[in-house]
């Protein structure tokens, strides 16, 4: 019998046991539930994970290339499951899309602050999941924001305004009682949680049912690194790690162990400050080894817990000096604006969290759904599972080198970023599709020609009209070792002058 067969059957029987300890430990399991969903917590929680979330969203409507992505023909426009009933009207709807990302902005950036919450998270939430989403619509799907916009829809159906924010000072200025501990401050951040853990579950699941054992030594991490090497002809990573199996075979195993234990993680404390800071440790090591970058400290929005989590190791030394130095600030503030002292009346209580828990669940019955089909598309999506069972990393990669030829000037070489591509993925497969496309479909060669001169345009120094612009690929070592300063061996793959 094959390795993959024990891997499998030895993750059964564990579910099995698994299953059979929460049916004897029920009555505690449901405890433990009701305490995960049910426990009061502060308006000061919802508040910092209304702030992490939008800021995260600000930052990204600064940059967001939605506008880039909706001029480019509708030849390179690929909808994603769930949103072919936009077809018909999908380049209608592009046409509004600079002014949404000015207002995006704002909304954004006010619901940061929380002022006017009730109206700007709604606004931002649902622009997040358009603006953002356009360049999901052309050539891949990024996985860098799904959570972060899922995670803005189900604050914008809570009282998140009621702490850390403009709104909350106002309220207190103008004598409004403090808000009490409240199911209705647990209950989004909750589904948030869990939301992020949905994104790490089911890339661990299909990773160990399909490759398990390859995971385990190690040789399907190694594979990875390579495939990702080869989209990245100048990347060098600071430390080989495929030069040492034991550690090939540490990280594989460890990666399995996270991404699946991460979700149920969530559920104590104390397991929650690991798989938090597991998780900023993950990303940084993909970040090292890959190349590939999303927020390090997003995953910590499950230590928003205060202030039990500061009774946490590794926090709980700490606690008594922010407390000190917390209590300190509060007072002498008090003493300076008088006006901002909540009331003395009974705590303000908000209503049940109907709204939240509702699209909260409707939101992580979908992450289920497109985790087990698997289902890749946005905002609903499964992440990469890196599961395939490829055992032959790729040695050699192509890839394409620009040459500016101006009037009465010698030819150079032009150094391009291929903004705005944020993902080495994506233009990966734009660079080889042209490849691919040259022999068979000269129409479709030509957009994607015009494409990458655009961007080589858009990305260079000016260059005066009537440049000549040489496309030429050629064929690189995925070995970082194996790479040398030699000019490659070129071939022309397109020509084109500069307007």
């Amino acid at each position: 019998m094959t390795a993959i067969f024990w891997v499998r059957l030895g993750f059964l029987c564990i579910c099995a046991g698994a299953f059979a300890l929460l049916v004897k430990k029920h009555e505690r399991v449901t405890r433990a539930l009701k305490q995960f969903f049910l426990e009061p917590t502060s308006a000061v929680n919802l508040g910092l994970l209304r702030i992490a979330v939008f800021f995260l969203l600000f930052e990204r409507s600064l940059t967001n290339p939605a506008s880039w992505f909706a001029s480019l023909s509708p030849e390179f426009v690929t909808l994603p499951r769930g949103w072919q009933w936009l077809s018909e009207v999908y380049p209608l709807l592009l046409r509004g899309t600079h002014p949404l990302e000015r207002l995006f902005v704002l909304a954004s950036a006010l619901a940061t602050l929380g002022l006017f919450t009730r109206y700007t998270t709604v606004l931002a939430s649902v622009l997040a999941v358009w603006l953002l989403g356009i360049p999901n619509f052309y050539f891949k799907i990024g996985h860098d924001s799904h959570v972060m916009a899922l995670a803005a829809l189900i604050l914008a159906c809570s009282p998140c305004g009621d702490g850390v924010s403009i709104d909350a000072l106002l309220q207190r200025y103008y004598g409004a009682p403090r808000p009490a501990p409240s199911v209705a401050y647990t209950v989004p951040i909750r589904f948030s949680w869990l939301l992020l853990g949905t994104s790490y579950l089911f890339p661990g699941l299909w990773k160990l049912w399909e490759t398990g054992d390859l995971w385990l030594t190690g040789a399907k991490l190694r594979v990875d690194l390579f495939s990702k090497w080869a989209q990245l002809p100048d990347y060098a990573p600071a430390f080989r790690i495929d030069h040492h199996p034991l550690w090939l075979a540490i990280l594989g195993t460890l990666t399995l162990v996270f991404e699946i234990g991460f979700s149920f993680a969530l559920f104590t404390r104390q397991s929650r400050v690991i798989a938090g800071l597991a998780a900023a440790g993950f990303h940084l090591g993909i970040g090292l080894s890959m190349d590939i970058w999303f927020v390090i400290w997003f995953p910590l929005i499950v230590l928003i817990d205060l202030p039990e989590v500061l009774t946490v190791a590794p926090f709980s030394w700490i606690a008594s000096h922010i407390t000190r130095g917390y209590t300190a600030v509060s007072e002498r503030l008090a003493e300076l604006l008088p006006r901002l002292r909540y009331a003395d009346s009974t705590p303000r209580v908000p209503p049940p969290p109907a709204a939240a828990t509702a699209l909260g669940s409707l939101l992580l019955l979908g992450m289920l759904i497109a985790g087990f089909a698997p289902i890749d598309s946005w905002p609903i999506s499964i992440y990469p599972r890196f599961s395939d069972r490829t055992l032959a990393p790729p040695r050699v990669s192509s890839s394409i080198s620009f040459v500016a030829q101006s009037p009465h000037e010698k030819p150079r070489e032009l150094k391009i970023q291929f903004h705005p591509f944020s993902d080495s993925a994506g233009v990966f497969r734009v660079v080889r599709s042209a490849i691919g496309l040259k022999q068979r479909n000269r129409s479709a060669f030509d957009e994607y020609i015009a494409l990458i001169t655009r961007i080589v345009r858009e990305n260079s120094p000016p260059l005066p009209a009537g440049t000549r612009l040489l496309i030429y690929t050629y064929d690189f070592r995925v070995d970082p070792a194996e790479r040398t300063t030699e000019p490659p061996r070129r071939a022309l793959l397109a020509e084109t002058q500069l307007r």
